[in-house]
């Protein structure tokens, strides 16, 4: 299923950022120190803002 860019597959819903915002919002938060994942730290030391989108998938919590 696919719904404003947003697909669904086996319980997870995939989409995709752009590079620039990934750096954007990186630098927009920097002053609270957050820890990131291995995989996100891995990615902001080797990609520039250039690079290609970023595909995420997220999985929604049932409250």
């Amino acid at each position: 299923m696919s719904i404003r860019g947003l697909e669904y597959h086996n319980g997870y819903f995939y989409g995709n950022v752009p590079s620039l915002q990934m750096f954007t919002a990186k630098e927009s938060t920097k002053d609270k120190k957050p820890k990131y994942p291995a995989v996100l730290e891995h990615y902001f030391n080797t990609e520039n803002r250039k690079s290609n989108p970023v595909i995420v998938q997220m999985k929604l919590k049932q409250l």
